[in-house]
């Protein structure tokens, strides 16, 4: 079993990188020699770079639920990557549902709170290009510039999102989803039900 590398220390939680982080950054080179811009030098970098910052905003969605769990009493033992995302491990699930909804939605606050900040900066570049449709602004979606850097940015922060509210457990939404069936069946009934949805929800976009 491949062990996490601790590379960093955020209010005494453990920053820890798994092994298959690294294959994110090789999928990178593949995926850019697939499509043939792997000869141009400043579409890598701008892909490298925008990988960093996609996983900084997953790191900060994760802190987001580790902040929140710590105030309600729930010790965090660290936030890991890897190459399918991040978690916070914490030592205990909340006894309150009020507190795990907190908790779990907390990650996704974070996000919306990235969006926030780079919303105006995009309409900003949008002024300032003459966008006059959202086509526009879409077109520079992973465009190796500064504002295909911002609007992917915000892309992938709605993608985050979005994703991790559907009410498929362990997902965001349905821990909330969860939280929500325990106050009526109970913590047992309520997190098979939502383990069930989960599975038909993964098949479904499978």
């Amino acid at each position: 079993m491949m062990r996490t590398v601790t590379v960093g220390r955020v209010h005494d939680i453990d920053i820890r990188l798994h092994p298959t982080f690294a294959l994110v950054f090789l999928w990178v080179l593949i995926d850019w020699r697939r499509i043939g811009a792997g000869v141009g030098l400043s579409s890598i970098v701008f892909t490298f770079i925008l990988v960093i910052l996609i996983f900084a905003c997953v790191l900060l969605h994760e802190f987001g639920h580790a902040i929140m769990a710590r105030q309600h009493g729930v010790r965090v033992h660290d936030v890991s990557l890897s190459a399918v995302g991040g978690v916070a491990r914490m030592e205990q699930l909340p006894a309150d549902p009020r507190a795990e909804v907190l908790i779990a939605t907390a990650g996704p606050a974070a996000n919306f709170a990235v969006v926030v900040a780079l919303a105006p900066v995009v309409l900003l570049i949008g002024v300032l290009s003459d966008f006059s449709s959202l086509e526009e602004y879409a077109s520079t979606v992973f465009h190796p510039s500064v504002a295909g850097l911002a609007t992917t940015l915000l892309y992938a922060n709605v993608l985050i999102i979005v994703f991790n509210l559907l009410p498929a457990f362990p997902m965001d939404g349905g821990r909330v989803f969860r939280a929500g069936l325990t106050t009526v069946l109970g913590r047992e009934t309520g997190t098979r039900v939502a383990v069930l949805v989960g599975e038909a929800l993964a098949v479904l976009l499978l």
